[in-house]
């Protein structure tokens, strides 16, 4: 077992949870932004097939996602602590191989048709939430 397991999981972490907001911008169209606990990406309005992705909220999920992935992998390792070490090794095997392809997708779908911003650059206010699986 590895004690830098807790950084594809990470990945994997980031990868399955999201909120998507929809949002009313302040010049009229709709829109939404995806993301937990801070949208970091969002439609392009002027375009389609494009994503914008804010910089600075996609750090701070970045460094929550770490957090909780590194208490989560400790509570792992106290729960596989009396199990074989084949299984504890298969175990952390499936952590990485998923991280590792949840990474690939993050990047994947960052680099093909994205715009990068810092900061959210236009005035909006939610209208409504939903909980969804997507980045």
């Amino acid at each position: 077992m590895s004690r830098y397991s807790f950084i594809p999981l990470t990945f994997a972490l980031f990868l399955f949870p999201s909120i998507q907001f929809v949002v009313i911008l302040f010049d009229g169209p709709h829109t939404e932004y995806y993301g937990f606990p801070l949208p970091w990406n969002s439609r392009f309005i002027a375009g389609s097939m494009v994503k914008v992705v804010y910089v600075i909220p996609l750090l701070i999920d970045i460094i929550f996602y770490g957090l909780v992935s590194y208490l989560l992998w400790r509570y792992i390792i106290k729960r596989i602590a009396t199990w074989k070490p084949l299984y504890k090794n298969v175990t952390t095997g499936f952590i990485w191989i998923y991280g590792l392809s949840a990474l690939y997708l993050i990047v994947l779908v960052l680099s093909i048709g994205s715009f990068y911003h810092g900061w959210y650059d236009d005035e909006f206010d939610i209208i409504k939430f939903n909980l969804s699986l997507c980045i």
